[in-house]
């Protein structure tokens, strides 16, 4: 980890674990402003002491060096390790930690992984196949992801006289990558490709259920043939101007995919080299020999780089929604950590610009939901973080919430956000939620941006069955009205195994509050410096 590294040479210069904690505390908030919401940040035990880049304290029973991350890490003689995954209570998903030990022996440097992305591509093998399954075990037996999600975190070593019992005891036997095996009277076939870290990639086939529908199918294949020939009668006589219509789709279909596929890749290549600018600017931003020229120099390069990396996330998104392939999570989620965390990211940012930041929530409020909290957070986002670039000092951005109840479990969010900013012309709001679209060039200049926002957002909450629309007035401000439905999970808590918590503070920035229980009210903290 390029982290690691950082920490590495720190420690060799003697460098106090105060400026160490500065550096994480940096990298952490910079990744979570520009990269990933639900990033939680690099921690450790550096110079005898524990360190978190987003400013969790332990409580006192918490002992870093008695925890996995630690002990296993100690014990690795690998450069990265990957620690024992575990089944996060409160998301529902698979979490591992990715950790290294530093040059003085006793020092772990870590961060958190969630293994979604292996869950979605495991689900979406299995559904090409009747019948069949994907499974990914790690070296224990345990079940880091699989197409039926209730075996999530189970342990197939421990279990007796289930179908990951009888899978596990014939693949402890195995020595090749397939085999078959028998269960409850199906006969199964089963693929192995071997991962790094000793886990197992499996694809299990229920082969009864895979041949059963060719019994339908071949009594029917002689009929079909007949059908077949009459068909083709039918249609001989206009099949010219038939096949210059599908090729002129196939064409417009080719076209449109290789540019999404273009699109998409080439975003993906280009992410990597620009977090290596980032991360490489923030190591010689540190330097505190460098000339005032220099360092404005750097300053403006870490910005050009984290809003080139901004316009390629929004490309991925756009291209991901293009060829469908965007998908909505139905997964519960505290509406407290969901405004603590819009508060924290919006209010940095009016910080920054020295512009005053009020949040309401207007009881009553349910503790949980069930939605898809990541776009949730993106929409409120990308609508916030707008009113922010486009509002000037001394101004205002406020940010409020209700709740609509629909039923015993379903509920409807509605979402307020206005700005005292520059506002739009009245001929441009119908052309807001078109991609690329840009009030007028001179903005543009001024401001920045890809104009793919506000179309994102506008099909995020399209397919969250929602509605969204603007009030803006040029020179006044503008008004955002986001409703979405959700499920309500009355009296839910969950708790997650590896930390006893969810709500941290960053030191070194303004203290905010929480403004995330019913009846809340938080303005004056925020960008107090600009009111």
């Amino acid at each position: 980890m390029l982290a690691g590294h950082v920490v590495d040479e720190m420690i060799r210069e003697n460098q106090p674990t105060s400026e160490i904690l500065n550096y994480l505390t940096a990298e952490s908030l910079s990744i979570k402003k520009s990269i990933d919401m639900d990033y939680t940040g690099l921690y450790g035990w550096i110079n005898g002491e524990y360190c978190d880049g987003v400013g969790w304290v332990p409580d006192e029973d918490y002992i870093p060096t008695e925890r996995p991350w630690y002990v296993e890490t100690i014990h690795d003689d690998s450069d990265v390790t990957f620690v024992r995954p575990y089944l996060d209570d409160q998301t529902e998903t698979i979490l591992t930690t990715m950790a290294e030990q530093l040059s003085d022996g006793v020092s772990v440097i870590a961060l958190d992984v969630t293994l979604t992305r292996i869950q979605e591509i495991t689900e979406q093998t299995a559904q090409h196949t009747p019948g069949s399954y994907g499974i990914v075990l790690d070296k224990t037996g345990q079940v880091i992801a699989h197409s039926d999600k209730s075996e999530l975190g189970k342990n197939f070593f421990e279990e007796s006289g289930t179908f990951g019992a009888a899978l596990i005891s014939r693949l402890t036997s195995e020595t090749g990558d397939q085999f078959d095996m028998h269960f409850n009277g199906n006969t199964y076939v089963v693929f192995v490709e071997q991962i790094e870290g000793g886990w197992q990639a499996l694809y299990v086939i229920d082969s009864d259920a895979f041949y059963r529908p060719l019994k339908i199918i071949l009594p029917m294949l002689g009929l079909f043939l007949i059908l077949e020939g009459l068909v083709f009668l039918a249609v001989i006589f206009n099949q010219s101007e038939k096949n210059l219509a599908i090729e002129s789709a196939e064409e417009a279909h080719s076209a449109n995919r290789a540019k999404t596929q273009f699109l998409s890749q080439m975003s993906h290549e280009i992410r990597t080299p620009i977090n290596a600018i980032i991360g490489l600017d923030t190591i010689v931003l540190r330097d505190e020999s460098i000339s005032p020229h220099t360092r404005d120099f750097l300053e403006k390069i870490g910005s050009s780089a984290r809003h080139l990396l901004s316009i390629v996330n929004d490309i991925l998104d756009m291209s991901r929604i293009e060829s469908g392939r965007m998908e909505l999570k139905e997964e519960p989620f505290s509406f407290r950590e969901l405004i603590e965390q819009v508060n924290v990211i919006v209010g940095g940012q009016c910080d920054d610009k020295r512009l005053r930041y009020v949040c309401s929530i207007e009881e009553p409020m349910e503790e949980y939901y069930s939605g898809d909290n990541l776009k949730l957070k993106q929409v409120i986002i990308n609508i916030l973080g707008n009113s922010v670039k486009f509002t000037d000092p001394p101004g205002e951005i406020s940010f409020s919430v209700r709740q609509e109840i629909l039923s015993d479990n379903e509920a409807k969010l509605h979402f307020t956000m206005k700005d005292t900013g520059i506002g739009m012309d009245p001929e441009f709001i119908p052309k807001l939620f078109d991609a690329f679209s840009q009030d007028n060039t001179g903005n543009t200049t001024r401001y920045g941006g890809s104009g793919l926002g506000m179309a994102i957002t506008k099909n995020i909450v399209t397919m969250m069955h929602g509605e969204i629309w603007v009030e803006s007035e040029k020179g006044k401000g503008t008004s955002f009205f986001v409703s979405v439905p959700v499920k309500t999970r009355k009296g839910r808590r969950h708790s997650s195994p590896r930390r006893k918590h969810r709500r941290r503070a960053v030191p070194g920035r303004t203290s905010y509050p929480d403004c995330g229980r019913p009846g809340d009210e938080c303005g004056g903290a925020y960008g107090s410096s600009g009111s």
